[in-house]
């Protein structure tokens, strides 16, 4: 048995565990979570992950959070169950209230963590994207559970033919269903602004950060739809991916000449999880 979960102190098999309907997630979504990817029992960048999923948890207004040290504990205790070499770990902090009432209870927030076996990622792959206006909340940069309109956009996605939603808000474009989208011009990486349009992706963080390394510059700005269509190189971002070289938009094919440096800012990302 490789796949574990945890939920306010009981760890059981994956399939086995169960929520009660006083955790708000069910009927309201009233839940944030983080994703990590791990190897040989290590989560990669953890810390990142959890300052992220608290300054979440506090955006939404949750209370009596579980401390840093506390969820740390508790992945600790769920990863020794498991014997999976590569993993996804799953951490979710959501509401609590004894009826289905939209004021929360007093009560501690649940805490809920999977560990599933997975693979990393061992060469650079590429991905097709479609476009999209943008429907979605006002919370974007906050990772919430209220994931309905990205499994539609993705299911779009799927039935015009690519894998991912790159979405465009009045004629700028923001982020992927379920990633960070950049690109590489002239040899400069540009990234959206860290607004409320985008979630704040740890792999892009470390994109740009390795980006550095090998001596292309960052440009923080908006941009537009059109620029990718004539970028060296599209970049699709996630925890569980790193990074993917987008090879189509809404069907049409986009620049190579970016696909040298991409494999070399894969491999990269890949070396600091292994």
């Amino acid at each position: 048995m490789k796949d574990y979960a945890f939920y306010n102190g009981i760890i059981t098999p994956y399939d086995a565990c169960t929520i009660p309907l006083s955790d708000r997630s069910i009927f309201f979504g009233d839940s944030v979570y983080d994703v990590v990817l791990g190897h040989k029992g290590v989560p990669y960048q953890l810390e990142d992950h959890l300052n992220r999923l608290l300054t979440n948890a506090e955006r939404i207004g949750l209370r009596n959070i579980p401390c840093n040290t506390e969820i740390r504990e508790a992945i600790d205790l769920v990863l020794k169950e498991s014997a999976a070499d590569d993993f996804v770990l799953y951490i979710q902090l959501s509401g609590y209230g004894k009826r289905r009432e939209h004021q929360r209870g007093s009560e501690k927030a649940n805490l809920l963590i999977t560990v599933t076996e997975s693979v990393i990622p061992d060469k650079l792959y590429f991905v097709d994207a479609v476009t999209e206006v943008d429907r979605r909340h006002g919370y974007c940069d906050v990772k919430t559970t209220n994931l309905l309109p990205a499994v539609l956009s993705t299911g779009t996605a799927i039935k015009e033919g690519g894998e991912v939603t790159i979405y465009v808000r009045d004629g700028v474009v923001s982020e992927c269903s379920s990633a960070n989208v950049s690109f590489i011009k002239n040899n400069v990486l540009v990234t959206h602004p860290l607004d409320s349009n985008i979630l704040p992706g740890i792999s892009e963080k470390n994109l740009v950060r390795v980006c550095k390394t090998l001596g292309i510059g960052h440009d923080v700005r908006y941009f537009s739809e059109r620029e990718l269509f004539s970028a060296d190189a599209v970049f699709v971002t996630s925890t569980t991916k790193l990074l993917r070289l987008c090879r189509r938009i809404d069907g049409i094919a986009l620049p190579t000449v970016g696909c040298s440096v991409a494999n070399t800012l894969f491999s990269d990302l890949r070396r600091e999880i292994m």
